[in-house]
């Protein structure tokens, strides 16, 4: 009998996200320790240990882990604004290449430089937001948290998040590649893509990367995150 090729790293990730979409830690404690359990009637800056992905909450399944859903769409805003910065930029920098003579050209900001000081902030927001969640580590996490902590939470499982903030953070080194290389459409492209992504889960709570996870946690014949689906209810999923 043929033994089945080993997984990428890509697959193995995959396939883990989805054998326990809420569980995902990161080397962090999935059991429901007493002394872990968060109160869900209350939104938290600090999840418990700090470094956790999400927080386990009294009344939910014990040791999955859960996002304030009121934050992370404050977090979505918070990037839709940046990606109309990008996308305002890079056109207004595209713009003067057209119209500026030589001499004007040498003093036009280029695609790059807009890119190289926003996408380091952009990426390492993906990355560690994946990782340990959207505080104490992610600038806009953290920004997002606070502006939603006195409003009475909607939670809903970490894991599908997490897997859609790695799928993230391929599309903004993509258009950090595309600025480097002075693929201007391109770069321009995926920068809008960023806008209409971020747009739809501030304003119709739809999150593509979650929709993705749920479909592959489907075709590998296991069952989708229906706690992922509950209306958003104060307090509850």
């Amino acid at each position: 009998m043929r033994s089945s090729p080993p997984r990428t790293p890509v697959k193995a990730f995959v396939a883990e996200s989805v054998d326990m979409p809420d569980q995902i830690t990161a080397g962090k404690p999935t059991s429901g320790e007493p002394s872990l359990i968060q109160d869900s009637s209350v939104a938290h800056f600090f999840t418990k240990p700090w470094y956790a992905l999400g927080s386990q909450l009294k009344g939910k399944t014990p040791g999955n882990m859960y996002m304030n859903e009121n934050a992370v769409r404050a977090r979505a805003g918070l990037l839709h604004i940046t990606a109309w910065l990008v996308v305002i930029l890079l056109t207004y920098t595209y713009g003067l290449e057209y119209h500026a003579n030589d001499k004007q050209k040498e003093s036009v900001l280029k695609p790059f430089e807009v890119m190289k000081f926003l996408a380091p902030v952009i990426i390492w927001e993906f990355l560690f937001s994946a990782f340990f969640g959207m505080t104490p580590l992610a600038p806009y996490g953290v920004a997002a948290t606070v502006l939603t902590i006195k409003q009475h939470p909607v939670w809903k499982p970490a894991g599908p998040k997490r897997f859609a903030w790695l799928l993230g953070v391929g599309l903004v080194t993509g258009c950090v590649i595309a600025g480097v290389l002075e693929k201007r459409f391109v770069a321009l492209g995926l920068a809008c893509t960023c806008l209409v992504l971020t747009w739809m889960e501030v304003a119709l709570g739809f999150c593509l990367g979650c929709f993705v996870f749920n479909k592959i946690a489907k075709l590998r014949g296991q069952e989708e995150c229906a706690e992922c689906k509950l209306p958003d209810m104060p307090g509850g999923g």
